[in-house]
């Protein structure tokens, strides 16, 4: 089980620098648009949850249990979707 978790939590480190660095080019391009402003805050957010899960990942790999991977897993899940909902309505209301 700690060599699955070490992998998740390479990719999930891998992802969330993707997202990190997505959030400051789309921050650095908001000179045209004011919705690439939002955007790219919420990328650094999602980037930065991501990020520190993987590394928690990293550094309890051995005392995670599959029950509370699974909670944690879901947790995430509920923390992304609402971000990605606030970042709809906000460019919503932008455009």
């Amino acid at each position: 089980m700690a060599l699955k978790i070490i992998i998740g939590s390479v990719i999930f480190i891998t992802v969330g620098l993707i997202f990190c660095i997505t959030g400051m080019i789309l921050k650095t391009s908001s000179k045209q648009n004011a919705a690439s402003k939002i955007t790219g805050t919420i990328f650094y957010l999602i980037g930065a949850i991501t990020l520190i899960s993987g590394i928690l990942g990293i550094c309890f790999k051995n005392e995670i249990t599959r029950t509370v991977l699974q909670f944690y897993a879901l947790i995430y899940l509920v923390i992304i979707s609402i971000v990605f909902f606030i970042i709809t309505k906000l460019i919503k209301i932008k455009s």
